[in-house]
């Protein structure tokens, strides 16, 4: 059996989340090829995989789990090519019966006083936004500009859309127009970004200052930091995301890091996903290590989390034999300098067998803004 849970404070039905960031109440039925069946307070709801939060599909889509690895890649769904363990029925409901009560236990013992993001977080519906509605003067090319946009807070303006424009050599994007229509410094004069161009060894990669972006969310500040760089001949953004929630003296910091392909163009609709989901610890045994390798990562909407300031950036992981024996048990601390898409750890299997199976359970406890995120997972130990 697998069994994965995000621990927070609040009910279980706060589990499940919309990819806008809009809570769903209910509780988790069956999982399908077609969706998730959610009972609702009118009965049984079929939500569609890709109308939920990344984090909703982990835990509860075995496909996007199985094949995260190419989620945090960036690669098309078509790439999904792993295939997932079956699950009957009866043991998914008892799944999900262990998950409601493992959450329900660690939501009793959140601790109380400074507000728990997600208890706070509900993203308004975001206007449909075109590149035909971006202010198009401040463009070089608008037709062959790139566009992207994520929503950085609740309200329906938090939203900021960028827009990747070669002003100068045509090999690279070399310049940044940022637009949100929050902000009034962004928004009736957009913000034109030129880009540092730096020649390595290797390529040009073109930087681009920082920009800040602020918001409110319940009783939370949250203060962004947004940095990109692209390279020559790569259809790619490197996006890092420095994010701030505080209340009151009490703070925690932590990073974002990502790659941007999946721009927008011509008349496509330039999508604005809720940039803030809960954290999903993910760990996988490393095809072809012998005796084995664990590798796990941490993220958040798909995006690498990297802990800073104020807030743990160290797990605990136990393996446990099929009779119920603690035969390795760590402390692990994440890696601050992982890259996006290479793990956030790696761990050496010390005291396990060949072809055995064996139980992986690792928890991080990522303070009180953010909780604790737990991993539950069986693997297969590797011939010697």
């Amino acid at each position: 059996m697998i069994a994965i849970t995000i621990a927070c404070a609040g009910a279980y039905g706060q589990d499940l989340r919309m990819a806008n960031g809009v809570i769903l109440k209910g509780a988790p039925v069956k999982a399908s090829e077609n969706g998730l069946d959610v009972q609702t307070a009118t009965g049984v709801r079929t939500i569609e995989w890709n109308s939920l939060a990344p984090s909703t599909r982990y835990r509860h889509e075995p496909l996007f789990k199985a094949n995260y690895g190419t989620v945090l890649e960036g690669l098309p769904s078509s790439a999904r090519t792993n295939i997932p363990e079956q699950v009957d029925e009866q043991t998914e409901t008892n799944a999900n019966k262990e998950s409601e009560s493992q959450t329900a236990v660690a939501a009793s013992a959140a601790p109380s006083g400074d507000p728990f993001l997600f208890d706070q977080l509900v993203y308004e519906r975001v206007n449909s936004f075109f590149p035909g509605s971006f202010p198009v003067s401040e463009l070089a090319a608008p037709e062959t500009a790139r566009f992207y946009g994520f929503q950085y807070g609740p309200a329906q303006g938090d939203v900021v859309y960028l827009a990747f424009d070669a002003r100068g050599s045509k090999d690279v994007l070399d310049t940044l127009v940022i637009y949100t229509p929050s902000n009034p410094a962004y928004r009736s004069a957009p913000l034109r970004i030129t880009g540092f161009k730096k020649t390595t060894s290797d390529a040009k990669v073109v930087t681009f200052k920082k920009v800040p972006l602020t918001t409110q969310i319940g009783g939370l500040t949250a203060a962004y930091e947004l940095e990109c760089a692209s390279q020559m001949y790569l259809d790619e953004v490197a996006m890092t995301l420095s994010v701030q929630l505080a209340v009151g003296d009490s703070k925690c910091r932590f990073n974002l890091l990502g790659a941007i392909n999946n721009f927008a163009q011509g008349q496509e609709l330039i999508p604005a996903m809720g940039i803030l989901d809960m954290p999903v610890l993910s760990i996988r045994l490393v095809p072809g290590s012998t005796p084995g390798q664990l590798a796990g990562s941490l993220t958040m909407s798909g995006l690498s989390m990297v802990p800073q300031e104020n807030i743990n950036n160290r797990l605990t992981l136990e393996v446990i034999s099929e009779t119920g024996e603690t035969v390795q048990k760590e402390s692990i601390k994440l890696d601050d300098s992982a890259s996006p898409g290479t793990p956030s750890f790696l761990c050496d299997l010390k005291k396990t067998a060949p072809e055995k199976t064996y139980t992986v359970k690792a928890s991080l406890d990522l303070g009180p803004f953010l909780g604790t995120v737990v991993f539950e997972d069986t693997i297969t130990t590797p011939k010697s």
